[in-house]
């Protein structure tokens, strides 16, 4: 290639510079040596641990110092028989994390009483929404059987002439017409006064009790011992006033 340039350019009277392939950086091959100076440095780092925790440390016991909390360390060497007195350092690092999972536990225990607490609080708001509820359904269904009382009343009073009144009144006198006719007035009354809220009471004397001219009127004689009651007396609730006097036949 040399020569062919040098005829060439004398022929053509030109200069040719004969190329040169750049040199090749040389691959660094020292990789032994850094890895024996790694190593170098690994043993004075192990033998830097041997002096100031006076214990002796294998390289795979290092970590074991600084340790993720919660792991166990790595159990000594089968060939040691001689148990070792725990380091400064690695005693410290036990009581720190039983000190963390101390703080932990508390946490726990904190937050259990926080769960609790909160789960009876829940049960109690539960509670007194279950006794609302049934106070409203309870009052709804009043109101309810109240709107309704002028359908339910008939059928009331029906119901009462069919299965009561033969036993109460016997005879061919319970299918007269006018007991008949008073006997359903009679019911629907008293059903229209059930349904009130709070319903309408009755009250009727027995025979034997004393009189009282508060609550009753006499009925064709007087007396102060009751020998019928011809008519109860009727209040507007339990314990409440009273609406009507009842009429009572002394002995």
């Amino acid at each position: 290639m040399a020569n062919f340039n040098e005829q060439y350019s004398r022929k053509n009277n030109v200069k040719i510079l004969n190329w040169k392939e750049p040199e090749k950086t040389p691959r660094r091959t020292d990789n032994a040596n850094e890895k024996a100076k790694g190593e170098n440095l690994l043993q004075e780092l192990i033998k830097i641990l041997k002096e100031k925790v006076k214990v002796s440390v294998e390289p795979q016991e290092i970590l074991a110092i600084h340790r993720i909390p919660g792991k166990k360390r790595p159990p000594p060497p089968k060939d040691e028989t001689e148990a070792k007195e725990p380091s400064s350092e690695l005693a410290k690092v036990d009581k720190e994390e039983n000190a963390d999972q101390a703080k932990d536990q508390s946490t726990m225990q904190e937050g259990g009483g926080d769960v609790k607490g909160k789960k009876q609080a829940k049960e109690g708001v539960k509670g007194q929404v279950n006794q609302r509820l049934k106070h409203y359904v309870e009052k709804q269904a009043k109101e309810m059987i109240k709107g309704l009382s002028s359908f339910s009343s008939k059928n009331a009073a029906d119901v009462f002439v069919s299965e009561q009144l033969p036993s109460i009144i016997q005879g061919e006198k319970c299918n007269e017409k006018r007991v008949i006719a008073y006997s359903k007035m009679c019911v629907e009354l008293c059903w229209y006064m059930s349904v009130q809220d709070p319903p309408m009471i009755l009250v009727a004397l027995a025979d034997g009790d004393k009189m009282n001219t508060e609550q009753y009127s006499y009925f064709g004689r007087q007396g102060k011992v009751v020998e019928v009651c011809v008519w109860p007396a009727l209040f507007l609730h339990t314990g409440g006033p009273l609406v009507a006097k009842g009429f009572v036949l002394p002995k």
